[in-house]
């Protein structure tokens, strides 16, 4: 479910919306008293989303964008990293493949 992904991106990253928490205004446009979700909230007490939470500063601004790209910048070796341990083991395994095929036609060779 698309709610709960968005839920849970805010709530990590404690960020509302892409950009900034205006963009779920159109969202709510049916509720009387809810303009965001709840998980723009800074706290899980007293806040619900709603313009007197926004008002009282009780919710997260910044969007999820620039919180996401932050992170990016602050682990960018973590994740290269990651990156090139994954491609050399994926190398490993190829060189071991053709060590296995090779040992294969030499038997075959035999009989």
């Amino acid at each position: 479910d698309k709610a709960k992904v968005w839920d849970t991106i805010q709530k990590e990253f404690k960020c509302c919306g892409v950009s900034n928490y205006t963009e779920w205004k159109p969202q709510f446009e049916n509720s009387t008293t809810q303009v965001v979700p709840a998980s723009c909230c800074k706290s899980t007490s007293n806040c619900n989303g709603t313009e007197a939470d926004i008002n009282a500063d009780k919710i997260y601004k910044e969007g999820c964008l620039t919180k996401f790209e932050t992170f990016v910048k602050d682990n960018v070796f973590i994740i290269g990293g990651v990156g090139i341990g994954l491609a050399f083991v994926q190398i490993i395994g190829i060189l071991f493949a053709f060590c296995l095929a090779r040992a294969l036609r030499k038997e075959y060779e035999v009989v």
